[in-house]
């Protein structure tokens, strides 16, 4: 009663405001109505007095049929069975009655309050009950509210009508009306999927399903012949129209005897409910995968430069082989009198070589430096949380601003521009190794001194740590100086064919460059001389599919709290099937156990407070979002610059190649160092989870193919930010095409698993893929004339996708101590002997 008191109050200032600026607009009285001519409308082709009778025909209608279907549903029995998707049609009817009645009336007096009257009764009234049958379709077996799920929809409603009236030259209206339609076509899509499943218990149920399914799509067909014409001024007959009008009337009637039908057979009812429910609980195999592992920080933390050596390496053989470097003219020489090892990323090819392989220094550095920050938290201590806490965040923000680097390109933009984030990279990294010897240190008694001579492991760590941070404090200071010292070099405001008289080669050029080169193998060196470089974070890893991993009724009830796991990490367990296809990744069945330690805890053991769940698709829609925020802030800051509007072109240079200049190609350099990082970690543990979970060799197979290829498109994306990169380069379109690749083996993937996911994520799942797959072949053959809008809407699409994905798997990290690594220096990263509790009665299960 309080929504339909709000949406009336909003309607009436509504309509009075629509009028009032109507009025002053034409210069008329209040509220008048302007009588039109009787010729043949210009849109329709139809005459006036034709187009009023079909409209109050069609209104009489909807009026007859809403009375019809209020009867059929008060005169049939009460017997517990939700009637809510039928009686949705009620009002759905008498508000599609009432405002063609005003459009009517319309047709020949044009006035702004029955034009605003009908928009707020359509939008407002109508369409929140099409959203809350699409909501019944789509949760069909699941606990729902019945009308309250209308009323839920009103405030919502309410406001759509709010914009399309304030902004009448948008895109709101058509979207408000057209969606619902839609939707509608996917929901009864989802229904056929369960209709045809064994734990439907009505076996008619799935022909009615198939005849809605045609119903509504034959009306949404009709419908868009409507628009067509009405809006898009395609030329009509009265004898089309008349047999439009009559198919519509037909298929609406039809809708409605299929809605209470199919409602009267318990499709809508809670599964397991003995009221009447068309549904049972699905007998469906549980795969719960869990493994405990043991990550090494300190040996992360070291082979995270691997990939810095082996850029600088294929960088330098291109410099060399195919770059036009010379010493006497480049900007870095004449700048420091120094031969710096950045020199080697600053020419083409090598940059397009060295910039993801920095992307994979990064990333690798990421996790060994949280791994490390849990092995603080699991040490206790505030001031080692604390200074671990700064130490990371720190990083974190250095690292991304690192790929500047690549983008300030010295001999296109500025010496100073260029320094300065490869400066605040090494400040970052020079901030974690503090923090970690201020941890180390904690852990002993006594001051500094008597730390560092205590054992022979502790004074060569500390002079390690010593050396590499005067390294790290010298080269800031010489950088800084030099840049005060020649600032017109340091601007490029000096010609570089010019010679220099301070270019001479002497011992202090020599060091300069020697400790310049000493940083990275420096930073290598870590795991052989950190005293905590045995000691690895063991931590299990569970991994279940939702829809059948919820395995024990108290987890069932959880989920509908948002508690999807609900009390299984303490006191509840898994009861796991074995998979007999893959026996050596499924946990075979297990009984509760007690642990033989509970009540104590030795050194090693820590509470389980660390333990948490993240969805996996979660990883994807967050980096999928960034990607958007990211490309979108770029363009604007770009638009707003350069004061270039969407569809600028400039002898074919699209906005794409306009993004690679500044200022908006610093901004997607850094911000898609946070894309990478989300979309690598879903790569990666979507890659885990089908590799031990998937009985199919070629779908295990197609799944590596699609990750290897999504994780290349991350780190070739990277590149298209380079200034001057050549047009060959193709790393965003690569980018593009290996999602799409992806989300085609995404789809593979749901179609194999039909059976046992949701039907509504089935449905939505390949309705949101047929949607992105349109608009990547539409992208590919307009790819002459691209725009920002045609990329963003492909754009969108992916991350819409993300959001159906109809496999909801989640993942749990818990269990974490410390435990000595017994595997030599290497590997930084290795499975242990299996999941705590299964095989190891030391501590709880978990």
């Amino acid at each position: 009663a309080m929504s339909m008191c709000r949406l009336l109050l909003v309607a009436a200032v509504l309509c009075i405001l629509q009028e009032s600026i109507a009025d002053a607009e034409v210069g008329q009285t209040p509220i008048g109505l302007v009588p039109r001519s009787e010729s043949p409308d210009v849109n329709t082709g139809l005459s006036l007095h034709f187009q009023a009778t079909t409209e109050v025909v069609w209104a009489i209608f909807n009026l007859a049929l809403g009375c019809w279907i209020f009867s059929r549903l008060e005169s049939r029995q009460h017997n517990g069975v939700d009637m809510a998707f039928a009686w949705f049609l009620v009002p759905v009817h008498f508000a599609e009655g009432l405002a063609f009645l005003m459009s009517a009336l319309n047709v020949f007096k044009q006035s702004p309050l029955i034009s605003t009257a009908f928009l707020v009764l359509q939008i407002s009234w109508h369409t929140p009950f099409l959203w809350a049958r699409v909501y019944y379709l789509l949760r069909h077996d699941e606990p729902k509210e019945g009308m309250l799920v209308a009323c839920k929809i009103f405030p919502f409603t309410t406001l759509v009508a709010v914009l399309v009236i304030m902004f009448p030259e948008s895109q709101i209206a058509p979207v408000a009306f057209e969606l619902p339609g839609v939707l509608s076509i996917v929901a009864v899509f989802a229904l056929v999927v369960a209709s045809g499943r064994p734990n439907c218990m009505r076996p008619d149920l799935q022909g009615y399903a198939w005849i809605m399914a045609g119903v509504t799509v034959a009306f949404w067909l009709v419908h868009q012949w409507h628009m067509k014409w009405k809006f898009g001024g395609a030329p009509t007959t009265p004898l089309l129209e008349t047999i439009r009008l009559v198919l519509a009337m037909s298929l609406f009637a039809a809708g409605a005897s299929l809605s209470i039908t199919i409602s009267e057979l318990g499709t809508f009812q809670k599964i397991d409910d003995f009221s009447g429910s068309a549904w049972t609980r699905a007998d469906l195999p549980s795969r719960v995968l869990s493994n405990r592992f043991a990550l090494s920080p300190d040996r992360m933390f070291s082979a995270a430069f691997v990939f810095s050596a082996l850029a600088y390496a294929i960088a330098g053989f291109c410099l060399v082989k195919y770059s036009t470097f010379r010493i006497d003219s480049d900007p870095i020489v004449r700048m420091y009198n120094a031969f710096h090892p950045c020199i080697l990323l600053d020419y083409l090819p090598g940059t397009l070589f060295a910039q993801p392989l920095f992307d994979l220094q990064i990333v690798v550095v990421n996790i060994s430096m949280q791994a490390a920050f849990i092995r603080k938290v699991l040490e206790g201590g505030y001031l080692r949380i604390m200074i671990g806490a700064i130490a990371y965040v720190l990083f974190i923000i250095c690292s991304t601003f690192f790929q500047l680097v690549f983008t300030f390109n010295p001999t296109h933009v500025s010496v100073m521009l260029h320094s300065i984030p490869f400066m605040v990279f090494h400040f970052g990294i020079g901030v974690f190794m503090y923090s970690e010897a201020f941890s180390c240190y904690m852990s002993q008694q006594g001051d500094a001194l008597s730390f560092a001579f205590k054992s022979f492991k502790n004074f060569i760590f500390m002079s390690y740590i010593g050396l590499c941070l005067c390294i790290v404090l010298g080269i800031e200071f010489l950088m800084t100086r030099s840049m005060m010292r020649y600032s017109d070099i340091a601007l490029n405001l000096v010609d570089p064919t010019v010679p220099l008289k301070h270019l001479e080669w002497g011992w202090e050029q020599y060091m300069t460059t020697f400790v310049a080169w000493l940083q990275e193998p420096l930073y290598f060196l870590w795991f052989l001389v950190s005293p905590r470089s045995s000691k690895a974070l063991n931590f299990n890893v569970t991994i279940v599919r939702l829809d059948r991993g919820l395995l024990m009724t108290s987890e069932i009830e959880d989920e509908e709290d948002g508690d999807v796991l609900g009390n299984a990490g303490d006191n509840a367990l898994y009861m796991f099937v074995q998979d007999t296809q893959r026996p050596s990744n499924i946990v075979g069945s297990a009984q509760p156990q007690k642990s033989a330690m509970q009540g104590e805890m030795t050194t090693t053991e820590q509470p389980d407070n660390l333990k948490f769940s993240i969805k996996v698709d979660m990883l994807l829609r967050v980096g999928l979002a960034l990607a958007m925020f990211v490309v979108y802030t770029a363009h604007f800051v770009h638009q707003a610059s350069s004061g270039e509007d969407d569809h600028h072109v400039d002898r074919g240079q699209t906005w794409i190649l306009s993004m690679r200049s500044l200022p908006a190609g610093p901004i997607i350099s850094v911000g898609w160092v946070f894309v990478a990082m989300w979309l690598n970690m879903y790569a990666i543990i979507f890659w885990y989870k089908e590799q031990c979970m998937n009985p199919s060799c070629v779908m295990r197979m197609l799944v590596s193919v699609s990750v290897v290829g999504l994780l290349i498109g991350v780190l070739a994306m990277h590149g298209g930010t380079i200034p001057e990169v050549p047009l060959w380069y193709k790393g965003p379109e690569f980018f593009a095409i290996s999602v799409s690749f992806f989300i085609l083996v995404k789809v593979a993937l749901t179609i194999q698993d039909w059976h046992e996911l949701r039907p509504a994520g089935i449905a939505l799942e390949l309705s949101a893929a047929l949607v992105v797959f349109g608009l990547t072949i539409t992208t590919v053959i307009n790819r002459d004339d691209r725009t920002f809008t045609r990329d963003t809407l492909l754009l969108v699409s992916h991350m819409v996708w993300s959001f159906c994905d109809a496999d909801p798997t989640l993942i749990t990290f818990s269990g974490f101590s410390l435990e000595p690594a017994t595997h030599g220096l290497w590997p930084a990263f290795w499975k242990t002997s299996g999941p705590r509790g299964a095989q190891d009665t030391r501590a709880q299960w978990s």
